[in-house]
């Protein structure tokens, strides 16, 4: 709603032996570092992803959409295995 998108695409893919997930938008964009991550609920993703050992990236400029990616291992992950958050 903020972003004033027309289209949203989502995609999702195994890339050797990680899933990648992205959420793009067609919208205004913003410039990244006049944002705070914890604003817009970056921090808390990569926290997520990290638990599981993957990560998050977001990829945004003014003018130009935002894009949102997850990356996944695949398999199971042991509560045990876990890094530290």
């Amino acid at each position: 709603r903020h972003a004033n998108a027309r289209r949203v695409r989502f995609t999702g893919h195994r890339d050797g032996g990680r899933y990648v997930f992205a959420v793009e938008d067609d919208g205004q964009g913003f410039e990244p570092s006049q944002v705070r991550n914890d604003a817009m609920g970056i921090a808390s993703m990569s926290e997520r992803a990290n638990l599981f050992g993957g990560a998050v990236r977001l990829t945004a400029a003014d003018g130009r959409g935002t894009r949102v990616e997850a990356t996944l291992p695949m398999g199971e992950v042991r509560h045990d295995e876990r890094p530290a958050a």
